[in-house]
């Protein structure tokens, strides 16, 4: 990729937004902080002196609806603002998109406390859409063969020579492990481990990630899990799994979830699963995860929605939780999953 232009942009920005889609997961996050962690003291060397501007302070915003509780483990997780927290609208000059490319893809709550920037920069790793843009000039680094945003941005970092301290290391590796599974899925090759091994040396602990993301599980997520196991329902011999979580769930157990859609999925015979989520009573959040050669992003696209080939999902508004669970098991007796 050329980097060049986003290097001009970033040179000449001092008030920049960052952002990450909604239910911003821990590859979003890193990728933020470690993006403002990098940048927020880097003096740009210019390619021609004409281009030098007097040293001049960046101000960064990180902007989320929320902060995950797991989110917490992230070094300099304090740098980041909550929608509720601000007294003002805010005008970036730039602004700067982690893990989505799409408005649509961003909290409604985020989006309306910020003016329509002149430019706007996006990284990310997700299958390209068709969608509006952010602003008026966007420069797109977009790779669905990139395991995670924060390999894309390992490689942002590499490629114009900027130092990655321990810290930002730690970060880099957070969003990788985490958005591979542990390095458990299709996304993983040859050039993953040779990130993560770099990542290494510059001082991220890969033990300290893993436990951060797998080892600190709440009673909330327990109880969660077991009312998915509970409501779980086998489909097309055994071959999927399609289960759900009501607002009464989350109200009494709290949001927090660690993609217990993968946890069906990974049963063993099972080649898709669907975790359906009633968020409101009007607002129902679908997750799809799948196994090779059977990809759920055609199925998420039918709904308007995205992400990767086995690992997707989307939303829907005005439907019951009822209505959603039937047309998804009439869409799952559909599927050619094998014999």
């Amino acid at each position: 990729m050329d980097f060049s232009k986003v290097y001009q942009v970033l040179n000449s920005a001092k008030n920049i937004l960052c952002i990450t889609h909604t239910a911003p997961d821990l590859d979003g996050i890193s990728s933020m902080l470690a993006f403002y962690k990098a940048f927020k003291d880097f003096t740009f060397q210019s390619i021609a002196p004409s281009e030098l501007k007097d040293e001049e302070e960046r101000n960064f915003i990180l902007l989320l609806e929320d902060i995950p509780r797991k989110a917490y483990y992230l070094p300099g997780i304090e740098a980041i603002t909550k929608v509720e927290d601000l007294s003002t609208n805010i005008h970036p000059e730039l602004l700067i998109v982690f893990d989505a490319h799409c408005p649509k893809r961003i909290n409604e709550k985020v989006l309306s406390v910020f003016n329509r920037p002149r430019f706007a920069i996006i990284f990310d790793h997700h299958h390209k859409e068709d969608c509006e843009p952010f602003a008026e000039e966007q420069i797109e680094l977009i790779d669905p063969s990139s395991p995670s945003t924060t390999a894309l941005l390992f490689d942002f970092f590499t490629s114009t020579n900027l130092p990655i301290t321990q810290e930002v290391a730690t970060l880099l590796l957070f969003g990788l492990y985490y958005d591979t599974g542990g390095f458990r899925y299709e996304n993983v090759s040859a050039r993953t481990f040779e990130m993560a091994s770099q990542l290494v040396k510059l001082g991220a602990s890969p033990s300290a990630v893993a436990s951060a993301i797998y080892s600190n599980r709440t009673l909330g997520e327990i109880n969660l899990l077991k009312s998915a196991l509970n409501r779980m329902k086998l489909l097309k011999d055994g071959k999927a799994i399609i289960t759900y979580l009501t607002k009464e769930d989350f109200e009494r157990y709290g949001k927090e979830l660690d993609d217990l859609a993968s946890f069906f999925r990974d049963v063993e015979g099972v080649m898709f699963s669907i975790l359906v989520k009633e968020l409101d009573y009007d607002y129902i959040s679908v997750s799809l995860r799948s196994k090779s050669p059977y990809p759920c992003l055609p199925l998420a696209k039918e709904f308007g929605g995205g992400g990767h080939a086995y690992a997707c999902g989307f939303k829907v508004r005005s439907q019951s939780l009822e209505e959603v669970i039937k047309l998804l098991e009439e869409k799952i007796s559909q599927l050619e999953l094998g014999s």
